[in-house]
């Protein structure tokens, strides 16, 4: 560090405090021929426990067997559950053969999880979302015929990858007002 900048020693003091409490924890170790882990998302959840949704399976995407695994910890990241994929119920095949998580938002006591699915080669891209009331346990009943309610895509969009809903606003009436595509799209 240049002799220019001098560090205020309660600031030292309390990174050394904070420091203490640092862990590291391994939630999945993956093993070919299933070690990708990547999109991962860690949320504190109503219940307490925590949660992480990744992208996994297969050693890299895009491929079929790409799918969103969830992990639980009721010990502040300290120990998980086994890496459970998570069943949307459409059919693993076609444009639905391959899923990964956009995001996982957690307001009040409802999760809302955001995720795509593709053809195993990124093609045939659709954004879909579900919710679940209990903590990340069960998901809501997805009433299209292909699973679940399909996020609404403007016109030429289609192709575009550009529409994780990494950014929202709770709109106070139970509504999201999240960007999509050059506009803002109000989801409940």
């Amino acid at each position: 560090m240049p002799a220019s900048i001098r560090t205020d020693p309660k600031w030292t003091a309390q990174a050394t405090k904070d420091a203490k409490q640092d862990f590291t924890s391994i939630p999945f170790d993956g093993i070919t021929p299933n070690k990708l882990a990547c999109d991962t998302t860690l949320r504190v959840l109503p219940d307490g426990s925590w949660v992480m949704a990744i992208l996994g399976g297969g050693d890299a995407e895009p491929r079929p067997e790409n799918h969103v695994l969830l992990t639980r910890s009721h010990g502040k990241g300290k120990t998980w559950s086994p890496m459970q994929p998570l069943d949307f119920g459409f059919p693993r095949e076609g444009d639905t053969i391959a899923m990964l998580p956009s995001e996982l938002m957690v307001l009040k006591d409802r999760c809302t999880l955001f995720f795509a699915t593709h053809d195993g080669t990124f093609s045939g891209w659709k954004e879909w979302m579900t919710h679940s009331e209990d903590s990340c346990r069960t998901w809501s009943k997805l009433p299209c015929k292909t699973g679940c309610a399909r996020l609404p895509v403007h016109p030429g969009e289609l192709g575009s990858r550009d529409r994780a809903a990494r950014r929202r606003r709770d709109a106070g009436d139970g509504a999201l007002i999240r960007p999509q595509a050059g506009a803002l799209v109000r989801t409940y």
